[in-house]
């Protein structure tokens, strides 16, 4: 199908012609750029597309066409079992972004028939190259978790990722518990009977190391003092196996 469209051009001319309907998308405003000699340089069709064109000396015209980036193209989304219990991580990569404004993280429970979102990160905006984000979801549940990302635009249009499923069986389960959590002056640390020596870790939220310990074999409870400590957030870590990486990590938080 075509259409017929009126243009009047830089030189004051007036002309009647046709051109594929396909060549337009959803509108039919064309714009022209001339140079000085009034050869066409530049056609901007409303889908985006743009045709350049420049000029030999000898007048041979070189043609290159451009196409619009789409506002976020993404190149994959994933989801699978976090390095700490009890935690999944989601990640994702995009090809080209255009305005683009962030990325929403939503679960599922119940077998993807509701989501809700459990996160937000916010975009690079604008890209040619490959951009990688990730988001680590913190207590789902035991069973099938269900995750897709939306990509949002500036303009709030969106789309939808692929739905990812990630299965935490029950023994992913932390047997580690970390308590009281906020906590005045002392944490208890119980656990399962460990079966080696385990090294348990106390760090403030940079990462910096305050003190080191190690917990016998044989171990059901460890108790830490952060009565000298000022308040904030502490990270415990316990790693009970330093070969097979069995780490587990908590936040603990020091009050008044």
């Amino acid at each position: 199908m075509c259409v017929k469209l009126f243009l009047k051009i830089v030189i004051g001319l007036a002309f009647l012609f046709t051109i594929d309907n396909s060549l337009l998308g959803q509108s039919n405003t064309i714009v022209y750029t001339y140079d000085m000699l009034n050869r066409v340089t530049r056609i901007e069709y409303p889908n985006g597309n743009i045709i350049e064109y420049s000029y030999q000396p000898n007048g041979n015209r070189i043609t290159k066409t451009r196409f619009p980036l789409l506002p976020i193209e993404l190149f994959e989304f994933e989801a699978e079992k976090g390095i700490e219990y009890l935690t999944i991580n989601t990640y994702w990569v995009t090809k080209t972004e255009l305005n683009g404004s962030h990325f929403e993280v939503e679960w599922s429970k119940n077998g993807g028939a509701t989501f809700s979102k459990v996160g937000e990160v916010k975009a690079v905006g604008n890209s040619t190259s490959q951009q990688a984000y990730s988001f680590l979801h913190e207590n789902p549940i035991i069973g099938h978790n269900y995750y897709r990302l939306k990509c949002v635009d500036l303009d709030g249009s969106f789309s939808y990722s692929k739905i990812r499923v990630v299965e935490l069986l029950g023994n992913h389960v932390n047997p580690i518990i970390v308590f009281p959590n906020p906590t005045k002056d002392v944490v208890t640390i119980q656990c399962t009977a460990l079966t080696t020596d385990a090294q348990l870790e106390l760090m403030d939220e940079s990462g910096k190391l305050i003190s080191i310990r190690t917990m016998p074999k044989g171990s059901t409870t460890q108790k830490l003092s952060l009565e000298e400590l000022p308040t904030g957030i502490y990270l415990l870590r316990l790693i009970i196996n330093i070969e097979d990486e069995a780490v587990h990590t908590f936040k603990v938080e020091k009050v008044n």
